[in-house]
């Protein structure tokens, strides 16, 4: 997984309140979530959340990449749905 893919599996494992709860969004393993997680922390030289058995908790840089996720997923989105308008449109000559 890319470094795109690392921070927008971040922006779900907030969405989605967890690691077991993303995973089951992106039918990964947890182990899977978790390890891209760490290589992102890794990359960026930041602890973005602080984890504990039972609450995780956005560390002040975790938050900032969080929003700059959001921002990302939106353009992403975007993207996406313009390409498959045009794909849709009708092409050559009638």
């Amino acid at each position: 997984m890319d470094d795109l893919g690392k921070l927008l599996l971040f922006r779900d494992i907030v969405d989605h309140g967890g690691f077991s709860p993303a995973a089951r969004h992106r039918k990964l393993s947890h182990s899977t979530v978790s390890k891209h997680l760490k290589t992102l922390e890794s990359v960026l030289g930041v602890s973005l959340l602080q984890r504990t058995s039972r609450s995780m908790i956005l560390t002040e840089e975790g938050r900032m990449v969080y929003d700059y996720s959001k921002r990302v997923g939106v353009h992403i989105d975007e993207l996406m749905a313009r390409i498959e308008e045009h794909r849709a449109e009708v092409q050559g000559e009638l």
